[in-house]
């Protein structure tokens, strides 16, 4: 197997017969939400979401960049419609 199999996984059979290495820890449901709360405490929408994060702290940061998505386009919407009706007044 070359090394670009190796690393992606790529013509690896899909028959589970391949051990995976387990990065991170399962959590429960308490330690998800505490996961979850430290990523709105600490991450700062559109900033670079790390790879070492738990990938539930990885998503909670993509949830957060799509509702700031989100908001911006209501927010940009709402400034468009605005600056229509003033125009539409001169």
């Amino acid at each position: 197997m070359d090394i670009l199999n190796a690393v992606t996984g790529q013509g690896i059979p899909p028959d589970n017969t391949t051990p995976r290495v387990k990065l991170f820890r399962d959590l429960d449901p308490v330690e998800i939400d505490a996961f979850r709360a430290w990523a709105h405490d600490n991450y700062v929408p559109f900033e670079p979401i790390s790879g070492v994060w738990h990938p539930v702290v990885q998503s909670e940061c993509v949830c957060m960049n799509a509702e700031a998505n989100l908001w911006n386009d209501s927010l940009l919407n709402s400034a468009m419609e605005a600056l229509k009706a003033q125009a539409k007044n001169l």
